[in-house]
């Protein structure tokens, strides 16, 4: 019955921000959406990955950024149309991920390694958008044509848009995470991450579970890349950065509970306020992140010592 209370406020209140969308003619609350949406959806990739499958994943901004990066380098080298280059970012940021937890299966990684591997992708995706400048136009970045527009929308309609679809994969994540909590699937998955052994020792491969648990998070964050994107009508390296990208991601997760879909979706609101507060003192803002971070997981460990 709680469940299904929980799921019916999610529903309320993600048609309500909707209706709120579409009335606004503000361009800076409809840009607060998108940036909702980016950060929420990779902080419910954190708690499938991580608060479900036990996976230190640190390179879902590099999964989204691939993402976005290959959807408009594609269109701005190759011409490619929206609806070929779109399926092309998704496909590569979602392989990304995929390709990055058989590798850390493949080799027996667990834990911190798994981390080390994933920092590494993220440092390896940041030097080959840097070191090819004359590809990818490098620290500056480069402008994104939005298909919406592009298709006759006005500007703010286009945003309109945008901010609705963000809510639309926020909640329908979420919501879809929240109803296989506890199934077969998510016990898997957490057997996988937990105790990967007794899965072998009873025919059942921990692998095929990562994998599939790894599709659909780094999906979502391919997905909130390419939104992200075409919103903004703009991509530098720099908004997919560990400290930009995965450790609000981590926040997000750790705030709304580890392994609680729903709940990430309130660390997002969190987050986003904490983000606008700390606006005004620029890249000291990832400090802020890192420190509410560590008060989070203190206050867990405390919690679960008197437990």
């Amino acid at each position: 019955m709680r469940s299904q209370s929980l799921q019916a406020l999610v529903l309320a209140c993600s048609s309500a921000l909707g209706a709120a969308a579409v009335l606004t003619d503000s361009v800076y609350l409809l840009r607060l959406y998108t940036v909702y949406a980016f950060h929420t959806s990779l902080g419910l990739a954190v708690t499938l990955l991580f608060g479900v499958g036990n996976q230190v994943v640190i390179c879902f901004g590099a999964i989204a950024g691939t993402s976005a990066y290959v959807a408009a380098l594609t269109q701005v080298h190759a011409g490619l149309s929206p609806s070929v280059a779109v399926p092309l970012g998704l496909l590569s940021g979602t392989g990304l991920g995929v390709a990055l937890i058989r590798l850390a299966s493949s080799w027996d990684l667990r834990g911190i390694r798994v981390g080390i591997l994933t920092i590494l992708a993220s440092l390896a995706f940041e030097a080959v958008i840097l070191g090819n400048r004359s590809v990818t136009f490098g620290e500056v970045g480069l402008p994104v044509d939005d298909p919406l527009q592009s298709a006759g929308l006005s500007p703010i309609a286009s945003l309109r848009t945008y901010a609705v679809l963000g809510l639309v994969l926020t909640a329908s994540a979420s919501l879809l995470l929240h109803r296989v909590r506890g199934g077969r699937f998510w016990l898997l998955l957490t057997a996988a991450g937990q105790d990967p052994d007794l899965l072998k020792a009873n025919a059942i491969s921990p692998a095929r579970y990562k994998e599939l648990a790894a599709a659909a998070a780094s999906f979502l964050a391919a997905s909130s890349g390419l939104l992200y994107a075409f919103s903004t009508g703009y991509i530098s390296p720099s908004t997919f950065t560990l400290a930009e990208s995965d450790i609000p991601a981590y926040l997000i997760a750790a705030m709304g509970g580890l392994g609680s879909p729903l709940g990430a979706l309130l660390g997002g609101v969190v987050l986003l306020a904490l983000k606008e507060l700390t606006r005004a003192v620029g890249a000291a803002s990832v400090a802020v992140y890192g420190l509410a971070l560590l008060l989070v997981f203190s206050a867990r460990s405390r919690t679960l010592r008197r437990g």
